[in-house]
């Protein structure tokens, strides 16, 4: 059920994805030229930003634009570039860190194609991970992890990153997904 959710996901963000930076200005061709590098000089310095994951200031991320943008319309909140989105979900029970651990290491996980099931720390947070290969709608590499609080933050005690990548498995983990979780941070209502 949730490789179906999280192939579900995938599909429908990537089919909002909208696509195109072109110059639309009926420049002369040396004006054209000149305003298309000028965009890609823009584009090329990546800036710091935060994203509200849930929209209701409490939980926060950092990501680099627009090396990273925020896919507004996802079922799940997402990041997403060219090569990998994250997906964010709530873990509403305190049970939550035994339940993906569990699944992870004993569950349809481990019978994937390309698995690995690693336990680590973000941002000081207990966290499991695993890393597998799904095909339900054609070949994609994920890592699920699961990022526990250790308490209740206004309801919420982690929260669950899906990374996943047409690309490569090393997309799923690579430095820039590291960053963005391990700024991960909230703020106590």
């Amino acid at each position: 059920m949730k490789r179906i959710y999280l192939s579900l996901l995938v599909i429908v963000a990537m089919a909002m994805v909208s696509c195109g930076n072109g110059n639309t200005q009926n420049n002369k061709e040396g004006e054209t030229k000149e305003a298309e590098n000028k965009t890609e000089e823009v584009a090329a310095t990546p800036e710091q930003a935060t994203f509200d994951i849930f929209s209701n200031g409490e939980f926060f991320v950092d990501y680099m634009k627009p090396t990273f943008t925020v896919k507004e319309e996802a079922i799940n909140p997402t990041l997403h570039n060219d090569n990998v989105k994250v997906a964010f979900v709530t873990g509403l029970s305190s049970t939550n860190y035994d339940e993906y651990k569990d699944e992870f290491q004993n569950g349809s996980y481990k019978d994937a194609e390309g698995y690995s099931y690693k336990e680590m720390e973000i941002n000081g947070y207990r966290t499991v991970m695993a890393t597998y290969e799904d095909d339900f709608f054609g070949k994609e590499y994920c890592a699920d992890y699961f990022i526990d609080f250790g308490e209740s933050i206004n309801g919420v005690y982690g929260i669950k990153a899906c990374v996943t990548s047409e690309k490569g498995a090393d997309y799923c983990v690579a430095q820039d997904i590291m960053d963005i979780l391990n700024s991960i941070r909230f703020v106590k209502k």
